[in-house]
């Protein structure tokens, strides 16, 4: 779980701990991925590591801090990645700031899971989160730099790639900005 931005677009608190419908938006994503039977659970923070880290800590996550959260979204994968247990046989990528991701997502994309397969949602067209990625890339994950994430492994391994047909909008919606965050609050 991806935990560590900087919340530029938000334009002022870490959004991840706002109150989002009733509590901190982070407490969503983790909530969710909580309730499923993962070896390990890591949520990588950096801005406010202390209370992000409490936060999740208590839904059972372990918590890997990312000196370098400053310089981007990859440096986030690529300390959770290298954090992993070797006995992992796949990573679920999923990032704190979308709350409408259900469990039934994480399901979809398990049962589409094969060796050296990277699992990605499709909402109308548009490619989602959370991203399933056979362990088989972890190496590549753990070098990662900048803020693209890992957009340029699913580039490089296109023929590997599964797009699993997702009817829930939460795949592909994330609260950036206040007007994001703002309509949120009006849907509950």
């Amino acid at each position: 779980m991806l935990a560590a931005g900087l919340s530029r677009r938000m334009g002022g608190p870490n959004k991840l701990l706002r109150t989002y419908q009733g509590k901190p938006l982070l407490a969503h994503a983790l909530g969710v991925a909580e309730q499923i039977e993962f070896l390990d659970r890591i949520a990588v923070t950096g801005r406010d590591s202390a209370e992000a880290e409490a936060l999740a800590a208590s839904f059972g996550f372990r918590c890997v801090f990312n000196p370098r959260f400053t310089e981007g979204l990859g440096t986030s994968i690529a300390a959770g990645a290298r954090a992993l247990s070797p006995d992992i046989n796949g990573v679920f990528i999923a990032l704190g700031d979308m709350p409408g991701i259900g469990r039934e997502i994480y399901r979809a994309l398990a049962a589409k899971f094969t060796q050296g397969s990277i699992v990605v949602p499709l909402h109308r067209g548009t490619r989602g989160h959370p991203v399933l990625f056979c362990a088989s890339y972890v190496s590549e994950l753990s070098a990662l730099s900048g803020d693209e994430g890992a957009r340029s492994l699913l580039r490089r391994h296109a023929l590997r790639v599964a797009q699993v047909e997702i009817t829930n909008p939460g795949a592909v919606r994330d609260v950036d900005t206040r007007e994001d965050f703002d309509c949120g609050q009006s849907e509950s």
